[in-house]
């Protein structure tokens, strides 16, 4: 399992989320430029929405940027001790294997990897799983919360 690898691929798909935002806050902004003011009419507000919606998107934009950039500078540790930054855990969850890969963005984005072809979902420490896990050791049991409904995990590796 390559983690170099597996990171990139988190990477390209978070830089491709950048991408359509950045093209959605071009139309969000063409719009704003186009919709009437409001002094061509009293009840019409899109030019307003508009503006909103491109300094949201824009805002957006940021947060993934700076996720980027803190993915690229995390240390990945060779052997992990515990589930930490870098580690990828599997685990089972109501008897399905799962598997994970902490960093400190890009949080949910699943990413397969070439040599075993198995497939690692990205969670960050302050996701409730995240949470959960971070600091346990191989076979530790933790559980989280989601709404009502608890989740157990058992730890079965780390690396």
């Amino acid at each position: 399992m390559n983690k170099e690898n597996l990171i990139r691929k988190i990477l390209e798909k978070l830089e491709k989320e950048i991408v359509e935002l950045e093209e959605s806050a071009s139309s969000a902004h063409e719009a704003s430029v186009e919709a009437p003011g409001a002094m061509q009419s009293h009840s019409d507000t899109s030019k307003f929405q508009n503006k909103v919606s491109e300094g949201n998107i824009g805002t957006m934009i940021q947060q993934k940027k700076i996720q980027s950039e803190a993915i690229k500078n995390v240390a990945l540790p060779e052997r992990a001790s515990d589930i930490n930054l870098g580690a990828c855990v599997l685990v089972e969850d109501s008897g399905i294997e799962k598997r994970y890969i902490v960093l400190p963005g890009g949080s949910g984005i699943e990413a397969w990897d070439d040599e075993t072809l198995d497939s690692y979902m990205s969670i960050t420490p302050d996701t409730p799983i995240g949470k959960a896990l971070l600091g346990k050791k191989e076979g530790e049991k933790t559980s989280f919360k989601i709404g009502q409904k608890e989740k157990k995990l058992l730890i079965k590796k780390i690396w």
